[in-house]
């Protein structure tokens, strides 16, 4: 069996670690390095983890054609696609000025108040969104429409009804 020196401690008291052990004393040269080097190596960790998106295709401009005798209408309308600058507005108050428009452009859409639905008879040659105090149960009677805006107009849903439209003829 083992026994302990009666003179001499178990343990030593005046042991002292290895300079190497631990982390520095705050406040020391030695400790400003360390936490500089745990930056340095968590900026280097983060800039390999973050991948950056591949530049946007441009996209073609869009023109859509509103036909509204109303200007507030047509200022709700552009004001809730003022942020995308890929889409173009060609106004008209009314279903005669819109026929002479779209025998000048080619519009991807049509938006059309439902006051002058008289220009759904004709063929337009593109979608056409209606304006209506509210939603038809049967959109027979205005013949080929790709959507329906109920009054009041919601500046969001307009925007969303509008894009969706215009980048499904885009794909």
């Amino acid at each position: 069996m083992l026994q302990a020196n009666p003179t001499s401690p178990p343990f030593s008291s005046t042991y002292a670690p290895p300079a190497t052990y631990g982390r520095p004393k705050r406040g020391t040269p030695a400790y400003a390095a360390a936490v500089r080097g745990q930056i340095a190596r968590l900026a280097a960790l983060h800039a390999a983890t973050v991948a950056e998106a591949p530049p946007a295709a441009p996209i073609a401009v869009q023109t859509v054609l509103l036909v509204s005798p109303c200007p507030k209408v047509r200022s709700l309308v552009h004001g809730s696609l003022r942020d995308h600058g890929w889409v173009r507005f060609i106004d008209a108050s009314s279903a005669d000025e819109a026929k002479r428009l779209l025998k000048q452009h080619t519009p991807q859409l049509v938006v059309i108040d439902q006051s002058e639905v008289a220009l759904l008879s004709s063929s337009l040659g593109a979608r056409v969104v209606l304006i209506a105090d509210s939603v038809p149960r049967s959109t027979a009677t205005f013949g080929p429409l790709a959507g329906v805006l109920a009054r009041p107009l919601n500046p969001v849903r307009v925007a969303e009804r509008v894009l969706s439209l215009l980048e499904e003829s885009v794909a």
